[in-house]
Formats: C-alpha cells, sequence, structure tokens
C-alpha cells in the first residue's frame, strides 16, 4: 500500500511493520493484544488496536507517538476498538 503525505511516497507496509517491532514489547507486556491498520484518509491514520493492551494508555500514547515519529506529516491518529 502507498500514499502521499506533502509530495513524499511512503511504504505504509514497511513503516507498519517497523512500528509494530517497536511497540510489541508494550503489547507483550500488558498481556498481548493485536495492532492492525485500518485506514488512511489523508492525513488522518486510523488503527485498531485489541486485546488486553487496548485497555492500556502507556500503549495507546506510545503506539501514537511512533506513528507520528514514523510519518511526521501525519494529522491525526484515531484508535480504534
Amino acid at each position: 500500500m502507498f500514499f502521499y503525505l506533502e509530495n513524499r511516497l511512503v511504504r505504509v507496509g514497511i513503516i507498519y511493520v517497523q512500528l509494530l517491532a517497536e511497540i510489541r514489547p508494550y503489547l507483550a507486556g500488558t498481556g498481548g493484544g493485536v495492532l492492525e491498520l485500518v485506514q488512511i484518509d489523508g492525513y488522518v491514520v486510523k488503527v485498531r488496536l485489541s486485546g488486553p493492551a487496548a485497555g492500556v494508555m502507556t500503549v495507546r500514547v506510545a503506539l501514537t507517538q511512533k506513528l507520528r515519529e514514523k510519518i511526521p506529516a501525519i494529522g491525526a491518529v484515531q484508535l480504534m476498538e
């Protein structure tokens, strides 16, 4: 999957795999969970976090921070359950 942000082509699959590798320790440390890219709508990225980790605020914050770190042009991250 590809999309444009500020005239830059970003390969979402690679960023997603990198992000998952960085977030996985948080997920495991909170009882596990599943992270899924749902949709990219303009500058809004929608992800689904499910399982026990979905209710842990530090995991939710870390996920949002990591996404914005990887794709600085993101306007908003929406976490869906």
